[in-house]
């Protein structure tokens, strides 16, 4: 999906802003 590919690349652009956005730290995500 074109919205998956969006996030993903956010993720590897912002990791640390993506989880704060969905209110999870990167230890939870893990």
């Amino acid at each position: 999906m074109k919205t998956d590919t969006i996030f993903y690349r956010l993720f590897q652009s912002f990791p640390s802003i993506f989880f704060e956005l969905i209110n999870h730290s990167p230890t939870e995500a893990q």
